[in-house]
């Protein structure tokens, strides 16, 4: 793990710990020869680079220098992702600890026993995810985003679906490049997320203990993402005051994931010819994935609420529909074309706004 040294964060989770307590517990994934590792692998690069080309076709978005300037596609273990998102949760966490330690949240204390406890619950959530986690554009890695392309995991739900194996890593790879380009073609929109989750962290933390509240949410993901799970993560640990942060959050994810979820329709059977059979085999089998959505969308209760994909994606239709990819693309402009929270469910009064 790097140097952690001035981070708030550590003081109140065992990071380090976190990520052994992951690696401990994830299983490797498939069993595969070298030579099957290496093809798979070289196979997600080369699906990752084709699927680029076909999300800006389709959008509209030209961010070829961007993504080439900013970002990075990285294949990687369930280790490796685990590792990653340690230092991901380090990063997000910074401001709502920070805020909590400041106004003097003692009462659970920040010592040794504290702090591992902590990472332990942390680690034991990541290592829950880290078998359904397929892909995940990170927008707020150090040095600039970076796509994480889950190999094992990618090789073993393709198996057990049993679907076309180069199919289903393009299908994979189309999702999570749409998320590299929005993120491309909107440079301040990592920031104003950042903040809107700094926002939101720091109401939730700031009301009780912020190590109880934060071992509560990572304790809580099995009953959450669990088979038959109904509950949402924030919806177990957040308050009045987070509400409308989260509305606005929720709407913004809502609008990222169904811009990915018709940009990939638009692509289509002529681009990947068992498209069909891999969204109807894999959402009968309710596996996870990730990407922006990632763990937001998890703590978010987005995979409970299929209403706000559904909505997202209407509201993206609905939008193109009338003014084009061109005219949807202003959402990209500034955070002021981004659409409210009644906005996504009412798309005409987001083009009498911006339009």
């Amino acid at each position: 793990m790097p140097d952690s040294s001035g981070s708030r964060a550590d003081q109140m989770i065992d990071f380090d710990f976190a990520w052994r307590t992951a690696n401990e517990l994830l299983p490797a994934g498939p069993s595969m020869s070298p030579s099957e590792r290496e093809a798979h692998v070289s196979a997600l690069r080369e699906a990752a680079e084709i699927a680029t080309a076909h999300v800006q076709r389709v959008s509209g978005l030209d961010v070829d220098e961007a993504l080439e300037r900013d970002t990075s596609v990285l294949v990687v273990d369930r280790s490796s992702w685990a590792k990653a998102n340690t230092q991901s949760f380090r990063t997000l966490l910074e401001a709502p600890i920070a805020a909590a330690l400041d106004a003097g949240d003692k009462s659970s204390g920040v010592g040794p026993v504290s702090r591992r406890t902590t990472g332990a619950e942390l680690g034991a959530m990541l290592a829950f995810l880290g078998t359904r986690v397929l892909g995940q554009y990170e927008p707020f890695a150090p040095g600039g985003g970076r796509l994480l392309l889950v190999a094992p995991t990618i090789a073993s739900v393709a198996q057990r679906l049993d679907v076309d194996h180069d199919d289903f890593r393009l299908w994979v790879c189309l999702h999570e490049e749409t998320h590299r380009v929005q993120f491309a073609a909107a440079p301040w929109l990592a920031a104003h997320v950042r903040g809107r989750i700094d926002s939101l962290g720091e109401q939730m933390l700031g009301t009780v203990s912020a190590a109880d509240r934060l071992r509560q949410i990572f304790r809580k993901v099995p009953e959450v993402f669990g088979p038959g799970g109904t509950k949402e993560a924030l919806d177990l640990v957040s308050t009045p005051q987070s509400s409308l942060e989260l509305d606005r959050l929720t709407a913004i994810m809502s609008l990222l994931e169904g811009h990915a979820d018709v940009v990939m329709d638009e692509v289509g059977p002529e681009v990947i010819p068992t498209v069909e059979h891999i969204r109807s085999t894999f959402n009968a089998h309710r596996s996870g994935h990730g990407g922006i959505d990632g763990l937001i969308r998890k703590f978010l209760g987005l995979e409970a609420k299929m209403r706000q994909y559904k909505e997202g994606a209407a509201f993206v239709r609905a939008v193109v529909a009338r003014v084009g990819f061109a005219g949807l693309n202003r959402v990209w402009l500034a955070p002021e074309y981004l659409p409210e929270p009644d906005e996504i469910a009412e798309p005409d009064r987001w083009l009498r706004r911006v339009l």
